[in-house]
């Protein structure tokens, strides 16, 4: 990752300084502060100057170099110990008060992270510590814009979305209308060759986007607050909503998730004029949904947890009065035996 990428990032300030005052908030004299994925290490040096008797930071990317150098220039090198070394095999043994971590995927969890978070969980979170940020809630509506067939690189898609227009010029539905079933996959011949089997994983696949407030086709639906790391409870990564239609195309779902800092401090993560980094998550609807007015309809998100508990497959739908739209991240890769035969089945 690029010096300039973490620079850009810390001068997010609205983000950096809800995080400060989180920080401070949690930890006290005394304490020992773990982060995972510290960049620049700037939660590192909220923490130590918060009291704590020795943060730990770990980071993978050769920025852990500048960050030592920003420690020594602000008087924090005694205090902040930098860890070059990929997580979680290269955290250094022990137990710690607060672990901060904030690098999650724009699907809020993926096996990898889920991993990393039972291995600090476990192996490094001290009894009664505390994970920072502690809570998440996820976020979901639907994204209204002009409709084209999913289909490879084309101009005007550079990236293969199934809707067509997802990012910040995605404002409303236009003039063109959705294909019917018969017309599905007519556009799908490209260069002489007939891409069709590409068509289906698109429309099973996630993709990260940064959509404009107004490529909504509705209110946010948003769940309470649910703890990360609980340990009494299994996870609930299900989030759904109801909206009433005006006559849009909806051409996906958009998921997000928002992270809490504490108090009435959240970083979030929907639509809006300066979004954050994670983004939101695009679930397609393929085709899209055309939608007459005076039309309720619902939509949900979920995961099909694996054995260990872990994130599973996402899967999501849309229903309303004879029709639905489903859409499932397993039907968008392809597996082989071996694949299938990692996990034990449970």
């Amino acid at each position: 990752m690029g010096l300039h990428h973490y620079a850009d990032m810390l001068f997010r300030s609205g983000r950096i300084a809800a995080f400060q005052a989180g920080l401070q908030e949690v930890v006290r004299p005394g304490m020992r502060v773990l982060e995972v994925g510290s960049g620049l290490g700037t939660y590192s040096f909220f923490a130590a100057r918060a009291g704590a008797d020795r943060v730990t930071a770990v980071e993978s990317d050769p920025v852990v170099h500048v960050a030592r150098a920003v420690a020594s220039r602000n008087g924090l090198a005694q205090r902040v110990e930098f860890v070059h070394a990929r997580a979680p095999e290269g955290i250094p043994a022990g137990r710690y008060d607060v672990v901060v971590f904030e690098d999650y995927p724009t699907s809020f969890m993926d096996q990898a992270t889920w991993e990393l978070l039972e291995v600090i969980r476990d192996r490094h979170l001290a009894p009664g510590g505390v994970l920072f940020p502690e809570s998440v809630r996820f976020g979901l509506a639907p994204v209204v814009g002009a409709h084209r067939a999913s289909r490879p690189r084309g101009d005007g898609d550079p990236d293969g979305d199934p809707g067509g227009q997802t990012g910040g010029g995605t404002e409303s539905a236009t003039e063109e209308r959705p294909e019917t079933e018969t017309e599905k996959g007519s556009d799908t011949e490209i260069y002489g060759l007939d891409w069709t089997p590409l068509r289906s994983h698109l429309a099973n696949t996630g993709r990260k986007v940064e959509l404009a407030p107004a490529s909504l086709g509705g209110a946010k639906s948003v769940t309470p607050a649910r703890r990360i790391l609980a340990r009494e409870a299994s996870f609930d990564w299900t989030v759904s909503g109801e909206w009433s239609s005006r006559g849009e195309v909806w051409i996906g779902l958009a998921f997000w998730f928002d992270l809490h800092l504490g108090g009435d401090r959240w970083v979030c993560n929907h639509p809006q004029a300066r979004s954050e980094p994670w983004g939101q998550w695009l679930l397609p609807l393929d085709p899209p949904v055309a939608l007459a007015g005076d039309v309720t309809a619902t939509a949900r998100v979920w995961r099909d947890l694996d054995p260990e508990g872990g994130p599973g497959w996402m899967g999501w739908s849309c229903s309303w009065p004879g029709g639905e739209r489903r859409g499932h991240e397993f039907a968008g890769v392809p597996l082989s035996a071996e694949d299938l035969g990692r996990r034990p089945a449970g």
